[in-house]
């Protein structure tokens, strides 16, 4: 999504939705957080083609593990 708001014409709509994302974890229970990177390592468990990628995500977003 990031490349989206540097060369999309939606940037807008891009970057509203990034910072929409942001808010919303950033107003996370600590329990939500645990439940949302389980959910995720379940999902990447899933996808072997794709763990890697998965599994970063809550690093990416800097969500503590």
């Amino acid at each position: 999504m990031d490349d989206l708001v540097a060369v999309g014409h939606d940037s807008h709509i891009t970057l509203n939705a990034l910072e929409e994302i942001a808010h919303e974890l950033g107003s996370m229970e600590p329990e939500e957080r645990r439940r949302l990177i389980e959910g995720l390592d379940r999902v990447a468990a899933q996808e072997p083609e794709r763990a890697a990628w998965i599994g970063s995500i809550p690093d990416a977003l800097g969500l503590d593990r």
